[in-house]
């Protein structure tokens, strides 16, 4: 196997490891690097005057670096997705009091601004065996028409 060979399964298993495993970034860009400057040895684009292994690394530098330029924001974006914050309504995260027990079994209610509305208990945020008695103060977290989801 050749030198332009290992540095392309080298940059490739850097590329794989780092976005699906480690999330370091750094071996992402050096992954690309090593891809790129295996690949423009590939197709003769290399400096001449230097050994195979030098002129490799030097574009695999280089090529490191315009990459990480050019795509770090995007990258971080895709290993480490923001939780956009629910703003569906003015409800959402007001603290509030339980009218009548609310359960993983039993649909409660709580009151608001004086009104009484339907409320269950938010199962995706929840232990589904917590139990919200009258008077305890519970978090919407979602709305469903007008049914409330408490945490």
């Amino acid at each position: 196997m050749g030198i332009i060979n290992m540095f392309f399964i080298i940059g490739l298993a850097l590329l794989v490891a780092d976005l699906l495993l480690l999330n370091v970034n750094a071996f992402v860009f050096i992954g690309v690097g090593m891809i790129l400057s295996s690949m423009s040895h590939t197709l003769g684009l290399e400096i001449p005057s230097l050994d195979i292994v030098i002129s490799l690394t030097g574009v695999s530098i280089a090529s490191t670096i315009i990459v990480t330029v050019l795509f770090w924001k995007k990258i971080k974006e895709f290993q480490n997705p923001t939780k956009k914050r629910d703003t569906s309504s003015d409800l959402i995260d007001k603290v509030v009091v339980v009218e009548d027990e609310i359960s993983a079994s039993n649909k409660g209610a709580i009151r608001y601004s004086g009104i009484a509305w339907s409320a269950e208990l938010d199962l995706e945020s929840c232990d589904q065996k917590i139990v919200f008695n009258k008077g305890d103060k519970v978090t919407i977290v979602r709305i469903e028409g007008t049914t409330l989801f408490v945490k």
